[in-house]
């Protein structure tokens, strides 16, 4: 096996999940002991009633048949529960009827409604932390920053329209950004009261999403896929490249140097965005339905479906993407937010769904541990 060895305890699976043909030819190099190297590209020394993981000759990797994400706890939803975000344990929740709602999520067996409160035009889209604020995108009603100091009683503490309505919202210090449909994208400083409108980017799709990673904004633009522009001086943004194979892009999250766009029905895509002037494709996992969200935490990213399907997506460098696991939140899903063995879905009309992804992690390991195994076999 080539790299680390087998973690302590993932023999035995590795054991039953694969095994190689007795048959299998031996080296015969005096003074060496005989090796033989499966490179998985071929099944003739497959013994396929001893190996019960997936030989895929197409890529030449071994993987894992999926399982279920158990879901730990349920919130019902007061209406239809959009967009979420975590600080520390307390968790902000975005309803489209209801305004929002800060839960406390320090327990593993439920989460606990510490406050709501309503929105101008009752309407919240999207949402995002930005210290004790909340930037929340409120539809027709625009922008409204929330004080949530005392999470046991936010406030509006100012509000200001956008372009058009505003559907999602993505912060970097006192940035704002807010995702405005056919309006493209207005940025906002959130340091005054209200927060001054900066500059509105005419994109030339529908902008559903927007991630910000430093002084580069990315827009998930329908149609037009994924778009990056500098806002190094936020008064003047500039357009730095764009991908339009991440397409439709519905939402991006951007993960140290690749950005991770759900595409819709095109699954995941992945860009490489080191140069932002020359964002690179990567990856494209072509899950079914249609892709809304995306979360990762470490090598794990989890793919969320407007049909109400999330999938835990195998995402190790070099490798290509597989389903490790997968669940049903039972009703449309929207969003997710990773947190230890967490994993938050914003999920509709049913609310907010926690899956304990746990046993999902320690799967990650196993696919890895299958994954060096697939590079090198040793048969003696």
């Amino acid at each position: 096996m080539r790299g680390a060895p087998v973690p302590v305890g993932l023999a035995a699976a590795l054991t039953a999940a694969l095994a190689v043909s007795s048959s299998a030819p031996r080296a015969a190099t005096a003074g060496v002991p005989p090796r033989f190297v499966e490179t998985f590209d071929t099944a003739v020394l497959r013994d396929a009633a001893a190996t019960t993981a997936a030989w895929d000759t197409v890529v030449a990797a071994l993987h894992l048949p999926s399982r279920a994400l158990p879901i730990a706890w349920t919130i019902g939803a007061v209406g239809d529960v959009r967009d979420l975000d975590l600080d520390g344990t307390v968790l902000v929740v975005a309803d489209v009827t209801s305004g929002i709602r800060l839960l406390d999520a320090s327990r593993p067996d439920t989460a606990i409604v510490v406050s709501s409160l309503g929105m101008p035009a009752s309407t919240a889209l999207g949402v995002a932390w930005m210290g004790p604020r909340i930037a929340v995108a409120a539809g027709s009603a625009g922008l409204v920053v929330v004080d949530a100091a005392d999470v046991a009683a936010p406030a509006v503490a100012s509000t200001a329209p956008t372009v058009d309505t505003a559907r999602d919202v993505a912060v970097a210090h006192a940035l704002v950004a807010v995702a405005a449909g056919f309006g493209g994208v207005e940025l906002f400083d959130a340091s005054t009261s209200p927060p001054e409108s900066l500059a509105v980017i005419d994109t030339p799709g529908y902008a559903f999403g927007v991630a910000l990673a430093g002084a580069v904004l990315l827009v998930a633009d329908g149609t037009s896929g994924l778009r990056l522009y500098d806002v190094s001086d936020p008064r003047a943004p500039a357009l730095l490249a764009d991908e339009p194979a991440a397409s439709p892009a519905q939402s991006v999250r951007v993960d140290g140097t690749v950005a991770r766009v759900a595409a819709g029905t095109s699954g995941l895509v992945e860009v490489d965005v080191t140069d932002p002037a020359s964002p690179a494709l990567g990856a494209v996992f072509a899950a079914p339905g249609v892709s809304r969200h995306v979360a990762a935490a470490g090598d794990v990213v989890f793919l969320v479906d407007v049909g109400g399907t999330v999938t835990a997506v195998d995402r190790r460098a070099g490798h290509p993407p597989a389903t490790i696991a997968s669940t049903s939140v039972g009703g449309a899903a929207w969003a997710a937010a990773v947190a230890g063995s967490r994993v938050f879905v914003a999920a509709g009309a049913a609310g907010v769904v926690a899956l304990d992804a746990a046993k999902t992690f320690t799967r990650a390991s196993l696919v890895a541990a299958m994954g060096s195994m697939a590079e090198k076999v040793a048969a003696e």
